[in-house]
């Protein structure tokens, strides 16, 4: 007997075009022979990995079954994280499959019901009290569809936009603009109801929702449920059970209420009769409501997606497949960040969209020392043994980064600094944490990014933009492909001046570098220029208005 755990097994990084056209083509191909709202719902159906992890446990689903295939002697113990997988591989290996039943599907369904309710209750009281802020015209020019949080207040204590920046500025000057926000926390509402608008008018998304209009989302999400009629066939494998297993954590996790509500609101935003609705875009599935709602309506309304921050292929809902290139559900125009992203989309991704350089909107502070380009600070030669992680979004990755980043770092003279992602809770993620830190790891939630880069010899990260941040400051940015068994998490794309995805061995020879002092933080800062300014183009209105509207 030999034993081991599914945590630990090495598996196959399967190659890129298996993920972006085979994967991709298998799934859009059930989203367009079954087109619906019910299916347009799914964040499994349309490939929201980054929630879903759907490829990751497919290719583990069948790489386990290749691996026991292969050896009648192994025995796999089925980790925490892979809890999904036990039952349908218990069913087809018995006793070779070591774990047990954790019963989340059956006390999603018990608790299905008394959520809803709940859910309906927190909606209809958010409608009631977004009414507090009211819209003033009957007909708005520009409507823009965003989120609030924190960053969502300027130094004058009135309501700005992280997104879209100065174009809010642009557009309001040029016609009558609606921001309707989302919160991202509930808990930001009053704060959003303090804050004045200037010069624009603001309401939350629950203003659109009537009593009525409600009800008819809730009841619509309701009757959603998909039951797959066609068995879904990957690399020989019958993985439909498993596909099945997570478009039903999709309904009873209600990832698809959203999208039901959004098209109520949809509705409503576009008898306001704009020239154009522009939101942040990121091919999620409550924004494929709005071609969708217009494609009902033959609305003459143009509708444009910006695309704000870096991406990566593990967002596979960027790369939509060919096979549903024609369906409505696709914004008029793709307004990038810069050069790079937009040959990257039209290279890779198949839009019928019209896509163009806008600007990078969220980057303007890099360009205020310049009138055109963003200017790269030298590199810091002196080595100060200090190094700091930048978390992604995805938090069931946490505790295996800080597994990884102990094993190397703990307890050395390298002192690590963990950043968390910006969405969540310091203290409540620190608790999480299954281990006790090392001495020489700290948390610096409080600290600004400002003041990390002048310290720190080089930045670690996985899946996020601050890479490009850290090589403005001369700082040397590394992704930790080691997070990652599955996805390709690349950010940096068309870029080779130094080695980009890390593995175990990278880390621990960087370790042994920064110890003897002899890690090189030097780079070519004309090389680096050149590619910061093709992945981020400054926007200004002359050049750059009209590529919006």
């Amino acid at each position: 007997m030999k034993l081991i755990s599914s945590g630990d097994i090495q598996y196959k990084k399967p190659l890129l075009n298996e993920f972006i056209v085979v994967y991709n083509d298998k799934l859009a191909n059930i989203l367009v022979n079954n087109f619906s709202m019910k299916y347009l719902s799914s964040a499994a159906i349309n490939r929201l990995e980054a929630e879903t992890k759907l490829y990751e446990f497919l290719e583990k689903y069948i790489q386990i079954s290749e691996l026991l295939d292969s050896d009648i002697e192994i025995y796999v113990q089925i980790s925490k994280e892979d809890q999904i997988l036990y039952e349908l591989l218990n069913k087809k290996y018995g006793k070779r499959i070591i774990g047990k039943r954790d019963y989340y599907f059956l006390k999603s369904k018990l608790l299905f019901f008394p959520k809803l309710i709940i859910l309906l209750f927190i909606n209809l009281l958010f409608s009631i009290i977004s009414r507090l802020k009211d819209i003033k015209e009957k007909e708005y020019d520009y409507v823009v569809r965003t989120y609030f949080d924190h960053r969502s207040i300027d130094e004058d204590e009135c309501l700005r936009d992280e997104y879209f920046g100065d174009l809010i500025n642009d557009l309001k000057r040029n016609g009558k603009l609606l921001v309707v926000y989302k919160m991202i926390r509930r808990s930001d509402f009053v704060k959003f109801l303090k804050t004045k608008s200037c010069g624009f008018d603001a309401v939350s998304l629950e203003y659109f929702l009537s009593f009525f209009k409600t009800l008819n989302a809730f009841k619509s999400f309701l009757y959603s449920r998909i039951i797959l009629n066609e068995k879904f066939i990957y690399k020989n494998y019958d993985c439909t059970e498993l596909l099945q297993l997570f478009i039903n954590k999709d309904y009873l996790t209600f990832r698809g209420l959203d999208v039901f509500i959004e098209k109520e609101i949809a509705i409503k935003l576009f008898d306001l009769n704009p020239k154009t609705i522009l939101f942040p875009y990121e091919n999620q599935t409550w924004e494929k409501m709005y071609p969708y709602v217009k494609d009902i309506l033959k609305s003459d309304t143009k509708i444009t997606g910006y695309q704000h921050t870096g991406v990566s292929y593990k967002l596979l809902n960027y790369f939509p497949s060919k096979i549903e290139k024609h369906l409505p559900i696709f914004p008029d125009k793709i307004a990038t960040v810069g050069i790079i992203i937009n040959n990257l989309l039209l290279e890779q991704a198949n839009y019928p969209s019209e896509i163009v350089v806008g600007g990078a909107l969220r980057f303007k502070k890099h360009f205020l020392k310049s009138k055109s380009n963003i200017e790269i600070s030298y590199p810091n030669k002196k080595i100060n043994k200090k190094i700091v992680y930048a978390f992604s979004y995805d938090l069931k990755k946490y505790n295996g980064i800080l597994n990884l980043l102990i094993d190397i770092f703990g307890n050395t003279e390298i002192n690590v600094l963990l950043k968390f992602h910006p969405d969540y809770i310091e203290c409540d993620i620190l608790k999480s944490f299954k281990k006790e830190l090392p001495k020489n790891f700290m948390a610096y939630g409080a600290f600004k990014w400002d003041e990390i880069f002048p310290i720190v010899d080089l930045v670690l990260y996985d899946d996020n933009s601050i890479a490009f941040e850290g090589m403005i400051h001369g700082v040397k940015t590394f992704s930790v492909a080691e997070t990652e068994k599955i996805y390709d998490i690349t950010r940096k794309f068309y870029f080779n001046e130094w080695k980009e995805n890390l593995n175990k061995n990278d880390l621990i020879s960087i370790k042994n570098q920064l110890i003897d002092e002899t890690f090189d933080k030097e780079f070519e800062v004309k090389k680096i220029q050149k590619y910061i300014n093709n992945y981020f183009t400054e926007f200004n209105y002359e050049d750059y208005f009209t590529k919006f509207i």
